[in-house]
């Protein structure tokens, strides 16, 4: 008897035991690349359209107020009122270094640069201007931003939720994904077209090498859409940055050739006509050797910058800016193209910009 239930106590235990836990598998690979680069496309199509809103606003004489930081040799005591300025230049360059996730992100700082403009001016009459020219901007930029695709909005506000965008990083072929925020740290066609047609938001669900695909098609039709352009079909009427200025297509359509002679000339001069720039550095506004000089500058300016921290990179491009659209504001009968190497090539020579 006492065997029998020493033989049934063990069946009991042996049948009470816990199973072993199954293994939960997590996403594959696949899917955590396709989800990375959706997340990182969509914040990339964010900053495509504050980018945009922020050149527009620019180049808008009307607000040229809010364009720059206020110096403080012009109002002395700005900065003891106003203690956390705003512009529009340095919202471009939030924007450009990624800190705005979110539509309701860069909304915020706008309507810093409306409440400042009330803080400092007060109920003053003459300052009533400046406050009502910062509420229209406010205004004109929200009208921008309500253009902006809502699939895009949404889908951007659920990435800033989890902390950023999913970044992928390849290590002996095994991809090694980590939710990372963004780092803490400015072409023109019409502003409906840009925020309304944007693309629609990537579905989670489609597989990397369709996504990896679609990616390499768009790099080709950029890449021979490139090869199209002809060296004379540039606009520095609107330069964006102290590289990309003489890269944006004319405006008005038209092309001016320099290389051009008289029908009745017997003979055809080979070289281009040179220009002098203040510091006796000959540049070439035309063609090919248009194109030498803008290389020449962007190595100059690598060398000048190679130690340059982000926030010298980023006084540095201030400067740059606020002299170039002062530059091609000015009503003159000299081609652009023109006016912005000879300014480039004066920048770059004179060692107090540096």
């Amino acid at each position: 008897m006492e065997e029998s239930r020493n033989k049934s106590k063990k069946q009991k235990s042996a049948i009470d035991l816990p199973k072993a836990p199954k293994e939960v598998e997590g996403p594959k690979v696949s899917e955590l690349k396709a989800r990375a680069e959706a997340e990182q496309h969509a914040v990339r199509r964010m900053r495509m359209c504050l980018r945009d809103i922020c050149n527009r606003i620019l180049y808008n004489k009307r607000f040229n107020v809010f364009h720059f930081p206020v110096l403080e040799d012009e109002v002395p005591d700005y900065r003891s009122i106003i203690h956390k300025p705003m512009d529009m230049a340095t919202v471009l360059q939030r924007v450009d270094s990624g800190q705005y996730l979110t539509r309701a992100a860069f909304i915020k700082d706008i309507d810093l640069i409306v409440s400042n403009a009330k803080t400092y001016n007060g109920d003053d009459y003459n300052g009533s201007r400046i406050v009502s020219r910062a509420c229209e901007l406010r205004d004109v930029v929200q009208g921008m931003l309500s253009q902006m695709d809502p699939s895009l909005v949404s889908f951007c506000d659920k990435i800033a939720s989890q902390g950023g965008p999913l970044q992928a990083v390849d290590d002996e072929d095994r991809a090694i994904l980590q939710a990372a925020p963004v780092a803490q740290l400015v072409s023109g066609t019409r502003i409906s077209a840009r925020l309304r047609n944007v693309q629609p938001e990537v579905n989670l669900s489609q597989s990397y090498e369709v996504l990896r695909r679609q990616k390499k098609s768009a790099e080709n039709e950029q890449s021979m859409t490139r090869d199209e352009k002809s060296p004379e079909d540039v606009d520095l009427s609107k330069p964006t940055d102290a590289e990309e200025a003489a890269k944006e297509p004319e405006s008005n359509g038209t092309t001016k050739e320099a290389n051009d002679s008289p029908a009745k000339e017997p003979e055809v001069s080979t070289s281009p006509e040179p220009m002098e720039s203040d510091n006796g550095k000959i540049a070439a506004a035309t063609g090919d050797d248009l194109l030498e000089q803008l290389e020449a500058l962007k190595q100059r300016f690598m060398e000048l910058t190679a130690s340059y921290g982000v926030p010298q990179l980023e006084r540095l491009y201030s400067k740059i800016m606020k002299g170039a659209i002062e530059l091609t504001s000015k009503e003159s009968n000299e081609d652009h193209r023109r006016l912005v190497v000879r300014y480039l090539w004066t920048f770059v020579e004179n060692s107090n910009n540096f």
